[in-house]
């Protein structure tokens, strides 16, 4: 958040900065702002003494910033780092207006005028003017109150819009108020009947589904303000990247046509082998995102050739190796159909996803489209129709970690609680049995669409770059499903997580009071049908996600072990070509001796000298033991025979231990030669091959190394939501 949006709700706030001239507005902002990182610098007592609200982890994180806002640093950007660690509008409201008021009588000047109330139905007459003084000099108070002048009082002012408005009796909006304008089948308005903030539609005139690319980039950035700050997503700077991030986000193929146009270019100018090597690894992964493997390994290896260790090269091959083509097929697919959904063009959807689910007949998100476009239409038969066909896919067996991308995945889910919250809603005992008995059954429909629409929900939010208001919609509808199916403990739980992403006003009123319904029903286990559900809720599209991402890693291990194999698999050829050829051994002293390294291959043949000695030793004992005579010389020969099994077995040891000691070495070797040594310019022609193919591996295990990590927080991020 700006100065300027802070003046912007200084400004709603408080009559006295309205129509004031940028600096003036600047200058009583910035005061404010100091006072209270003065108050912050005194300790909580000092904030506690002037009556300012501050919540304890708000005043633990700004605490640090508050010496340098005091001192002379921006007042306003202290009192936007208060707006972001409040994270409620709220009660940073609440905090302003105290503020406010403990400055005025700070400045012994009296209180300041409190947030302006909504005009008057009828008009009043103004008060006496009072004349203003002769020194108009910048009081404290001038910072918040505007003085008036002989023309009288200034005009009433709209009403605080941080705060809710307290209803009249009996008119707190339900949530299907806000968000449906019929429970269950009545057609959404465009941009989803259930959206819990205002359409982001481009103003009139302009068509955001036209297929701009600098429109929809700009749209998305504009969306990714609202992001999750911890999430770090953003669009890359790089118009390029920027083209195709946003493709993957949104499935529009004109920013693939647009990035390839770019990579055609930059390719046809390289300057250099390596910089025509970048563009023809991003040309690779176009032609992976298209789906056609065969283009994109040919275009991979070809980048690999001019720059061995170009990184995206590694990855592309890597990903056409693990039939990633046809996935990126399914997902364009998918991201053609979330676009259909968005635009609500009946014809467009029932186009993609008819096609959808007649190419993908056992994935859930074709049926799930044609399910919304019932919804649409309000024709509940094949709304139904479709809801079984979905839930009978459900989980997706190839593809339970896709969602449909942005808040198509939120449509979805309200859609499917519509239908199904109708027990719980209408708290009819006999379609209440169907929300706590034989919920895995694909007849049951209820459940079935209340146990999708949690799973659809949880999915949706492993996304990146999901804006705050997507957010909440899904933790908010995720909450409402396991209301739905009677988990009373847990769904309070997650429509919470909905408040921590700074909800409007609107939206914290519907969610508070959909919680304590929810908390009203587990404790009214004598209504008829109400079976709370104590146990932890088993959520089927986490689990089906959670499957796939440990089967992912168990891949990605699988892939890094034989990366490394091939490696180190031509060690022992380093070993034996190297002691027939000393050419190749001075070599690799010579590039450990530049790097201040030991000598890894003086390691090996150092234990390879030791298994030939251990060796000779053996065979020189074996053919001195003499040939016994008589009795006493077979019992001489007898003893000899058992120390000589001893020392065997003691020889039989020590060259296991001896081997054990040569494969680490040859490791060693491998990973220096692919490590520390792989710089060194090397002449020989085994040298220069094996270090080459090095620095292929490293960028291949860089690759599984990232996507690992990836896994894993996606993995952590779904043990989180559930």
């Amino acid at each position: 958040m700006s100065s300027a949006d802070i003046l912007a709700i200084l400004a709603r706030m408080f009559p006295s900065f309205r129509g004031l001239p940028a600096e003036e507005a600047t200058r009583r902002g910035e005061a404010l702002g100091r006072f209270a990182a003065g108050l912050w610098a005194g300790g909580g007592g000092g904030l506690r003494a002037a009556g300012v609200p501050v919540p304890a982890p708000a005043f633990a994180q700004l605490a640090p910033l508050a010496d340098g806002a005091r001192a002379g640093g921006s007042g306003l950007s202290f009192l936007a780092s208060a707006r972001a660690a409040f994270a409620d509008d709220v009660r940073y409201a609440r905090f302003l207006t105290a503020l406010a008021a403990a400055f005025a009588a700070r400045s012994g000047a009296g209180a300041p005028p409190s947030p302006a109330a909504p005009e008057a139905a009828s008009p009043v007459s103004p008060p006496a003017a009072a004349p203003r003084p002769a020194d108009p000099g910048p009081a404290p108070l001038e910072l918040l109150s505007e003085r008036p002048g002989p023309e009288g009082a200034p005009d009433p002012a709209p009403a605080l819009d941080l705060l809710p408005a307290e209803p009249e009796h009996g008119t707190d909006p339900a949530p299907e108020e806000l968000l449906a304008a019929d429970p269950r089948f009545a057609p959404p308005v465009a941009g989803g009947g259930l959206d819990l903030v205002p359409e982001e539609r481009a103003a009139e005139g302009d068509d955001p589904r036209a297929g701009s690319v600098a429109f929809l980039a700009t749209t998305y950035e504009e969306a990714l303000e609202e992001g999750d700050p911890d999430a770090g997503d953003s669009l890359p700077e790089d118009p390029t990247e920027r083209a195709v991030v946003s493709y993957e986000r949104t499935g529009d193929p004109s920013f693939l046509d647009d990035a390839q146009r770019r990579l055609e270019a930059e390719r046809a100018a390289a300057p250099h082998a390596i910089a025509a090597s970048v563009a023809e690894a991003g040309l690779a992964r176009i032609a992976l995102l298209r789906g056609d493997a065969e283009a994109a390994e040919r275009l991979a290896r070809g980048a690999q050739g001019r720059f061995p260790g170009n990184p995206l090269a590694a990855e592309v091959l890597a990903r056409v190796a693990r039939g990633e083509a046809a996935d990126a097929t399914f997902l364009r697919s998918l991201r053609e159909l979330a676009r259909a959904l968005d635009s609500r063009d009946v014809g467009w959807i029932e186009e993609s996803a008819s096609r959808l689910a007649g190419a993908r007949p056992t994935e859930p998100h074709g049926h799930l489209g044609l399910l919304f476009l019932a919804q649409l239409r309000g024709d509940g038969g094949a709304f139904e129709r479709h809801l079984k066909d979905a839930w009978t896919c459900y989980p997706s067996p190839d593809h339970p970690q896709f969602a449909f991308g942005g808040r198509v995945d939120a449509d979805i889910v309200d859609a499917l609680l519509r239908y199904g919250r109708r027990p719980i809603e209408r708290l009819d005992e006999e379609l209440l049995r169907h929300t706590v008995e034989g919920i895995d059954e694909k007849t049951n429909l209820i459940a079935g669409s209340l146990r999708m629409a949690v799973g659809l929900a949880r999915v949706a939010l492993l996304q990146p770059g999901l804006p705050r208001a997507v957010q909440r919609r899904l933790h908010f509808a995720a909450g409402r499903g396991l209301m739905g199916l009677q988990y009373f403990e847990a769904a309070p739980e997650a429509m919470g997580r909905a408040l921590m992403l700074a909800p409007t006003p609107d939206e914290h009123k519907v969610i508070s009071k959909e919680r304590l319904q929810c908390q009203a029903l587990w404790r009214a286990f004598d209504k008829p049908g109400i079976k709370a559900q104590q146990r932890k809720y088993p959520c089927l599209g986490v689990r089906g996600a959670s499957e796939w991402l440990r089967a992912r890693l168990a891949t990605l291990a699988r892939e890094r072990e034989a990366r490394q194999r091939e490696l180190f698999d031509k060690a022992p050829l380093l070993v034996e070509r190297a002691a027939s050829d000393p050419a190749l051994a001075s070599e690799v002293a010579a590039a450990a001796e530049e790097q201040a390294v030991p000598d890894p291959l003086a390691a090996v043949r150092a234990v390879d000298a030791e298994l030939a000695a251990l060796a000779r030793g053996a065979e020189a004992a074996a053919a001195a033991q003499p040939k016994g005579k008589g009795l006493f010389g077979r019992l001489k020969e007898a003893a000899n025979t058992a120390a000589s099994a001893a020392r065997g077995a003691a020889n039989k040891l020590k060259e296991s231990q001896l081997r054990t000691r040569r494969e680490d070495a040859l490791r060693r070797l491998a990973r220096a030669l692919a490590g520390d040594l792989r710089e060194h310019p090397y002449r020989h022609p085994l040298l220069a091959a094996y270090a080459r193919q090095a620095v292929v591996l490293e960028a291949f295990l860089d690759h599984i190394a990232a996507e690992e990590r990836k896994a894993q927080r996606l993995l952590a991020r779904l043990a989180e939501l559930s």
